[in-house]
C-alpha cells in the first residue's frame, strides 16, 4: 500500500522555525520511507528572523558568542528516547571559520584585529548570517524521501476543509502575500515577534529607523525605558549617525560625536537601571537547584486543591534561598578556592532536596555558611529603590554612580561577585520557573502578577545589556549628548519626540499578523483566558497545540515562539547547545508528532481532538472552493 505523502507547512523561519526544520530532517532520516512535502514560508532572509544580515553593526546580541548554536548535540534532548543530535558548528566556531575579527580600540568588526572570543557580544547581523548558513547546510542534508520548498513570502490567511467529510482530519489552505495558495496537512507556526496595531513600542529595526530618521540635531528626544531597546535607540542616534566610542585603557569609554546627534533624554517608570551581563559567563558552571527542584514543585502542587501555586507566597521564598546559596558559595570559593563553590552547593542540595524537612534544614546550614563566609542581602537585588534623598536635581549623579557600581560587579565576574551570582540563578533556574508558571501553573491572580511585576524584575536582573552599552551611556552623559531624568519629572514640554523603547508585544487581541487574525476569527486559537493582562499570547497545551475558542486543542497545528508567551514562560531566545534545552526538546516533539501524529480519535479528558464538531461547524463557510 502506497502511503499518501504528508504535507507540512512551517510558517516563519527564524531560529525557532529553523529548529523545527532541523528536527523534521533528523527524524525523517531515521529509516522512514514516508514521503514528505515541506513548505516553508518567510519573506525575510531564510532562518535569520529578526537578525537580518543587513542590520548595522551597532545592534548587538545580548548573549555571548559561545552560548549560541542551532545544531543540537545529544544532551540537548534530555531523556527523550531516540533523540539524536546533529553535527554542525556553533556560532563561535562559525565566527572562527569565517575569520571574524574585532578592533580592540572600538570594539567593532574589522578586517584586522583579534579573533572572536567566547565572551564577546557580537552584532546581530552575524548571527543572521550564521542562521542563514545553517539553513543552507540543512537543505543539503534533506533525505531522499523529502522535498522542501522555501517560499520567500508571508502567509496572510488560512482556511481549512475536510477530506471525505471527516472533520477530524482537516487540511489547511494557506494563502500568501504573493497571491499563491498551498495545501498542507500539518502546520507549524513559528512567527516570531508579530507586533500589534496599537503602535506601543518599536516593531523591529525598520520601526526603529522610521522612528528616529526624521530627528535633526536641534531636536530633543525622550527615550522612555532603560532596557535593551533603549540601548538600540541610543546606538542608532549616535553610532548610527557617525559618532564612535573609543575604548580607553582605563576601561572607560570616550564618545567622539559627529554633530548629528539630537539631545537624548532617558527615563523609565521606576528609574532603576538594568543590571549588565557579568563577565565569566562562558566558564561559569550553571547553578543547579538546591531547594526549587521539579520534585518540590510537584509536591507543592499536590498540596493545592486545584494544583495551582502562588508565586510570591510559595516560590519566591525558595528562589531567595537559592540566591543566598549561590552568593555564599561564591564567598566561600573566594576564601577557600574555586572548587569550594561546588562543595557548598552540594552540601546544601543534599539536605535541601528532602521534600519534608529539606527547606528548614537547608536554611540552618545556609546560615552557618553565611556566618563564616559572609551574608548577601538578596532583597536589595530583588527590590532596588531610588534613595529617599535623590530628587530631580541629583538623580543623574546617583544613577551614574549606580551604573558604575554595577559595572564593577560585572568586571569581577560571576566567580568573584556574590551579587551577580545571586541574580544569575533567575537565569539558571529558568526551567524550574517554567515548571512553576507554564500552562496555568499559577493561580489566576498570581499568574497576572508574575507577568506584570516579576517578569520585569527578572529581566532587569538578568536580561540587561552588555557592559559596553552602559559604558556608552556614561560616555554620552560626559559628552552632554544624554541626560537621565527622574521618573517624577514632567516631560510634556521637554522633547519634540517621545519613543517608548520596548519591543512591541505579540498580544493576540491587537496582533498585526493577518494569519493570526484569521485563525482567531475561525476559532482555532484564543488568548490565555486566565491572563487578562500581560503578554497576551495565544493558549497552547503541553504539546504546543493551540487551544481554540471552544476549549478544544487542534492536534495538527503546533505553535512556538513569542506568540505563546503567557501560556508558557520565556519564549524569545536563540538556542544554546550543550545542555538540556526546552527549545530543542519542543522542536523534536513537534517534528515527531508532525511525521507520526496520534490517532485522530485520541483525546485527553476531552480536551484534545483533531477537530471538534462545534469548531468544524463554525468554520464550514471557509471550506476550500
Amino acid at each position: 500500500m502506497v502511503k499518501t505523502p504528508i504535507r507540512i507547512g512551517i510558517v516563519g523561519l527564524g531560529p525557532r522555525g529553523l529548529s523545527v526544520f532541523e528536527r523534521i530532517i533528523s527524524v525523517a532520516a531515521c529509516g522512514s520511507s514516508q514521503e514528505l512535502h515541506l513548505h516553508i514560508f518567510d519573506g525575510r532572509t531564510p532562518a535569520s528572523g529578526a537578525h537580518s544580515p543587513m542590520l548595522p553593526d551597532y545592534l548587538l546580541l545580548n548573549t555571548v558568542a559561545s552560548q549560541l548554536g542551532v545544531f543540537p548535540d545529544n544532551s540537548c534532548f534530555g531523556s527523550i528516547p531516540g533523540a539524536m543530535g546533529i553535527d554542525g558548528p556553533n556560532f563561535l566556531s562559525w565566527c572562527h571559520l569565517n575569520d571574524i575579527r574585532i578592533n580592540t580600540r572600538t570594539g567593532s568588526i574589522a578586517k584586522e584585529g583579534r579573533s572572536v572570543e567566547a565572551g564577546d557580544f557580537l552584532p546581530r547581523r552575524l548571527l543572521g548570517s550564521y542562521l542563514s548558513d545553517a539553513f543552507r547546510h540543512l537543505m543539503s542534508s534533506v533525505p531522499d524521501n523529502m522535498t522542501v520548498q522555501f517560499h520567500e513570502t508571508y502567509v496572510n490567511s488560512v482556511h481549512f476543509f475536510d477530506i471525505g467529510g471527516n472533520s477530524q482530519t482537516p487540511t489547511y489552505l494557506l494563502r500568501t502575500t504573493a497571491d499563491e495558495a498551498y495545501e498542507v496537512d500539518r502546520l507549524v507556526l513559528a512567527l516570531g515577534h508579530t507586533g500589534n496595531e496599537n503602535g506601543e513600542g518599536i516593531d523591529a529595526y525598520d520601526g526603529l529607523i522610521k522612528t528616529v530618521d526624521g530627528l535633526s540635531p536641534s531636536n530633543t528626544l525622550l527615550v522612555e525605558g532603560m532596557g535593551l531597546t533603549a540601548m538600540d535607540v541610543t546606538a542608532a542616534l549616535t553610532v548610527g549617525r557617525g559618532g564612535w566610542f573609543e575604548r580607553l585603557e582605563s576601561g572607560k569609554h570616550f564618545y567622539h560625536p559627529s554633530g548629528q546627534e539630537p539631545t537624548i533624554l532617558m527615563r523609565s517608570r521606576d528609574g532603576i537601571p538594568f543590571r549588565t551581563r557579568p563577565n565569566g559567563l562562558e566558564h561559569y558552571t550553571k547553578h543547579k537547584a538546591v531547594v526549587l527542584t521539579s520534585a518540590r514543585i510537584s509536591h507543592l502542587r499536590g498540596q493545592s486543591s486545584d494544583k495551582s501555586l502562588d508565586f510570591v507566597c510559595q516560590i519566591l521564598p525558595l528562589l531567595q534561598l537559592e540566591m543566598r546559596s549561590a552568593a555564599v558559595a561564591i564567598r566561600g570559593a573566594m576564601q577557600e578556592g574555586a572548587d569550594f563553590r561546588a562543595t557548598i552547593l552540594e552540601q546544601l542540595a543534599n539536605i535541601g532536596h528532602d521534600l519534608i524537612l529539606g527547606v528548614d534544614q537547608c536554611l540552618v546550614l545556609l546560615q552557618r555558611f553565611e556566618e563564616k563566609y559572609g551574608y548577601t542581602d538578596v532583597n536589595k537585588i530583588l527590590f532596588p529603590e531610588i534613595p529617599a534623598d535623590v530628587n530631580s536635581s541629583n538623580y543623574q549623579a546617583w544613577l551614574c554612580e549606580a551604573i558604575i557600581d554595577d559595572l564593577a560587579q560585572t568586571e569581577y565576574g560571576l566567580m568573584a561577585s556574590p551579587e551577580k551570582a545571586a541574580a544569575e540563578i533567575w537565569r539558571d533556574l529558568r526551567d524550574e520557573l517554567r515548571l512553576t508558571v507554564d500552562l496555568d501553573g499559577l493561580s489566576k491572580y498570581s499568574l497576572a502578577e508574575f507577568y506584570t511585576v516579576w517578569n520585569q524584575r527578572i529581566n532587569r536582573m538578568v536580561a540587561g545589556p552588555q557592559k559596553e552599552r552602559h559604558k556608552d551611556l556614561l560616555a554620552l552623559c560626559d559628552a552632554g549628548v544624554l541626560k537621565f531624568l527622574h521618573p517624577d519629572v514632567p516631560t510634556q514640554d521637554l522633547a519634540q519626540v517621545s519613543i517608548k523603547a520596548r519591543v512591541q508585544s505579540s498580544s493576540l487581541d491587537s496582533t498585526n499578523s493577518l494569519l493570526l487574525r484569521d485563525l482567531l476569527r475561525l476559532g482555532i486559537i484564543r488568548s490565555v483566558p486566565s491572563l487578562p493582562t500581560g503578554p497576551g499570547g495565544l493558549e497552547i497545551n503541553h504539546r504546543n497545540n493551540p487551544i481554540g475558542r471552544n476549549g478544544i486543542a487542534t492536534l495538527n497545528i503546533w505553535v512556538v515562539g513569542p506568540i505563546v508567551e503567557g501560556s508558557t514562560y520565556y519564549n524569545h531566545y536563540v538556542s544554546s547547545p550543550g545542555s538540556p534545552s526546552r527549545l530543542f526538546m519542543d522542536a523534536h516533539r513537534i517534528a515527531s508528532a508532525a511525521l507520526d501524529p496520534p490517532s485522530p480519535n485520541t483525546t485527553s479528558s476531552g480536551v484534545d481532538a483533531y477537530q471538534s464538531e462545534p469548531l468544524a461547524a463554525k468554520t464550514q463557510n471557509h471550506q476550500y472552493q
